[in-house]
């Protein structure tokens, strides 16, 4: 959705100083460096959920039992309903989502 609100904006700007096909050109460039950056800070998320992961088991025997228990442990600050997690492994697995 932010994607097409970036397009509308570019639109509307570049008309004065552009067509709105270079306008919409531009603006398909930002949307895509954007999601190639959710795309990595999701991944670096998730390196760090499992690190955390690794360090609860080793710290209490066992894996957490849940992303949630996690989380609150470790104190982290990171949007988990993005992951799954499997407590018999403590295997934590990211899905890319994609927004149209």
């Amino acid at each position: 959705m932010r994607y097409l609100a970036i397009t509308i904006l570019a639109c509307l700007l570049g008309m004065g100083i552009m067509g709105c096909s270079e306008a919409e050109d531009i603006s398909t460039g930002v949307a895509t460096k954007i999601k190639q950056s959710d795309v990595t800070k999701d991944q670096a998320n998730l390196m760090t959920l499992q690190q955390s992961a690794n360090n609860f088991r080793a710290m209490n025997g066992r894996w957490p039992e849940s992303l949630e228990e996690l989380k609150k442990s470790a104190r982290l600050n990171i949007d988990i309903s993005l992951y799954e997690y499997d407590p018999a492994t403590g295997k934590v697995t990211y899905e890319q989502k994609f927004d149209d």
